[in-house]
């Protein structure tokens, strides 16, 4: 399995942070230019700043101490050079090669070449991961001469092109293969069809013996083997948690995990302790909701609403005469789940019967019962319907009056209203006793203006037998405006025009909808008259550099306007930025550091910003208060390690992508 490597996800170490801007700092202070790896009897020498491309460098070695006490050049005939040639970079990446284009965001060699010579962050972090690429930028020496347990002093000695001596190193080290260290203290959370792993890992004490650089995870299932599970670098970030998950597991099967951590020349550590899960579904789905039973004749309907978990398959139903007796399970298999209802044809009249229902997973976890709902399971003789209904409307609240039904048991009255004698929804949930009943609408804000309803009542005996509707229609004055449209949306697009959406009003006797748009300093323009919805709308006569305010009022048949719900205010500008700057230098004079570039040719251009900073890959900060107009600014300030960039900005405030930091000759 190939381990991949994901720039975007990759946090990287601090102590690789160190190790790769060593080259910046002084060797005096770091005393480190290059350190060593063992791996059996060979010796990794790994150079912390990459050759230049015109420098090389020979290997000398002296000992073992004491036994040889001269140096001993190591590599005659084939010093170390970084490799110039694209197409033998990437034949000697090899299988490596793809993760090393997605980690430099190209695939052509050229600029695979140019990004590895040019950043020594980017070539530093790659070599540690890849012997290939160390060997490509410079970097490596293998020494596989040496012997075990003994001590060498290793002398690296930088020549130019013309064989002149420019830099020497010397390092005394041991050929003891140092593992890294396991990590300790696996924990598990389990989940359905998930394991989630966290360790423990030393944090990195800048030790040059502790390069443990990522981990992999091993997983076997039952009676397989053990395998590496992870095909991306896990890297070692001593900022974040150490986590790893697990998906797509069968559940109720045994899995074993063990962790090791990795070097950069493929040491793995011992494996830390064998972990053991078990996956389970142990969650139980939700209870159903708004459990409904009626009576029939010698019959019990029961309705619910659907089970929305993703794993439900069925409901129970239970039953019991009693809220202190024990409730028994009375479907003999589980009813479906797309079916939320259950017939009772065991009950016998007269005698009244608690109901509660419960959903099961796939993992046969049980919900906990709902609410038990009652009924008495009576007569289903209707009573006689009541007689005489009147009503009157009085700021938009339904008062119905009626005579009473000459039933004698009749204990209550239902009332409906809908749109239409099909389409009735009951509007109370148990029968008043009164026979009168007034409708104020929902959450009792008054009925809506200008509409038709049907209203019914019933009566309803004490076995909750309901007698025919008493039916008649009303018509709610229209004494309000309509409720504005919804959804109104204006945005700019791509500095070409703006488009306006707009949804429906809810009032339904809305005829037309006029869409507004204000400017700064003017007053509100029509822009169109629409009858249907939903409104689209292109205003291509908006100026760049603009604020306007768009809104939509709607009109019932009363022509009363709506209130103005919603304003979008759309600033008009483009998104794209001009190009950058091309030829940017910087040279350091008596006064600070002159910076300059070429011209940027863009329609609407409004000058250019400066940014500096201490590292060519970190946070840059803007010089300038107000965009520079000219091709040259001097930093007054500037120092010699500075880095620079030039950014150009549009009237728009698009600013273009950052170029190659600068710094002064």
């Amino acid at each position: 399995m190939k381990k991949k490597l994901s720039c975007g996800k990759i946090n990287i170490l601090f102590f690789l942070l160190n190790l790769l801007f060593l080259s910046y700092q002084s060797s005096a202070q770091l005393k480190m230019d290059f350190f060593t790896m063992v791996r059996g009897d060979s010796v990794f020498i790994y150079l912390i700043e990459a050759p230049k491309s015109n420098e090389m460098f020979l290997i000398y070695r002296k000992g073992p101490i004491p036994d040889v006490n001269e140096f001993i050049l190591l590599n005659e005939n084939n010093p170390v050079t970084p490799v110039l040639d694209p197409d033998e970079a990437k034949s000697l990446i090899g299988d490596e090669w793809d993760m090393v284009t997605k980690a430099l965001d190209t695939d052509d060699s050229f600029e695979v070449l140019r990004k590895l010579r040019g950043s020594q962050f980017s070539s530093g972090l790659l070599s540690l991961l890849s012997v290939n690429v160390a060997r490509v930028t410079g970097r490596l020496f293998l020494d596989t001469t040496a012997q075990r347990d003994k001590e060498y002093v290793y002398r690296i000695v930088v020549l130019n092109s013309s064989g002149k001596e420019i830099k020497t190193y010397e390092k005394k080290i041991k050929t003891v293969e140092v593992f890294p260290t396991s990590p300790s203290k696996i924990k598990v959370q389990i989940g359905d069809s998930r394991v989630t792993l966290n360790w423990d890992y030393p944090t990195w004490k800048q030790n040059f013996d502790d390069l443990a650089l990522y981990f992999d995870i091993y997983r076997k299932k039952e009676n397989s083997d053990f395998e590496r599970i992870n095909q991306e670098y896990i890297i070692r970030d001593d900022a974040a948690p150490r986590e790893y998950v697990d998906l797509w597991l069968e559940n109720d099967r045994e899995y074993s995990y063990y962790i090791v951590a990795v070097d950069p020349i493929g040491r793995m550590s011992k494996p830390s302790e064998i972990v053991k899960v078990i996956p389970k579904d142990n969650v139980p789905p939700a209870i159903p909701l708004n459990l409904i039973v009626e009576s029939g004749d010698g019959i019990i309907s029961l309705a619910w609403d659907m089970s929305m978990d993703l794993d439900a398959v069925g409901y129970n139903v239970y039953r019991s005469t009693g809220l202190d007796q024990k409730f028994t399970k009375i479907n003999s298999e589980l009813v479906p789940l797309t079916k939320p209802y259950f017939l009772d044809t065991t009950v016998l009249g007269g005698l009244q019967y608690f109901y509660s229902v419960s959903a099961v997973d796939k993992a046969k976890n049980e919900s906990r019962m709902s609410n038990a709902m009652s009924v008495i399971a009576l007569d289903k003789t209707p009573p006689d319907p009541p007689k005489d209904l009147s009503y009157r409307i009085d700021n938009r609240i339904l008062h119905l009056n009626w005579k009473p039904s000459e039933a004698k048991d009749v204990m209550g009255y239902f009332v409906y209203r809908g749109e239409s004698e099909e389409v009735q929804p009951k509007i109370v949930f148990e029968p008043i006793k009164s026979t009168s009943f007034s409708d104020s609408g929902y959450q009792k804000a008054g009925l809506t203006p200008g509409k038709s309803f049907i209203v019914s009542v019933t009566a309803v005996d004490r076995s909750r037998n309901e007698s025919p509707k008493v039916t008649m229609k009303i018509k709610i004055p229209d004494d309000e405006p309509p409720l504005p449209p919804g959804g109104f949306i204006a945005k700019n697009v791509d500095g070409r025009y703006v488009e306006i959406s707009c949804g429906m009003s809810p009032s339904l006797d809305v005829e037309f909808y006029k869409l507004y748009r204000i400017s700064d300093g003017f007053k509100e323009i029509e822009l169109g008259t629409f009858t249907r919805t939903p409104i689209k709308f292109r205003d291509t006569t908006v100026e760049k550099g603009n604020r306007y305010i768009y809104f939509a009022v709607a009109f019932d048949s009363a022509k009363n306007r709506s209130l103005e719900n919603r304003k979008d205010t759309v600033w008009f500008k483009d998104f794209s930025p001009p190009p950058s700057p091309r030829n940017v230098k910087a040279k350091m004079t008596d006064q600070g550091v002159q910076i300059e570039w070429e011209r940027v040719v863009d329609f609407d251009l409004l000058g250019y910003n400066v940014y500096r900073s201490n590292l060519p890959t970190g946070v840059f900060t803007k010089l300038n208060s107000e965009p520079v107009k000219d091709l040259k600014y001097l930093d007054k300030t500037g120092l010699k390690h500075h880095y620079y960039i030039i950014r150009s900005i549009d009237t728009s405030g698009n600013e273009s992508s950052k170029n190659e930091a600068v710094h002064p000759n």
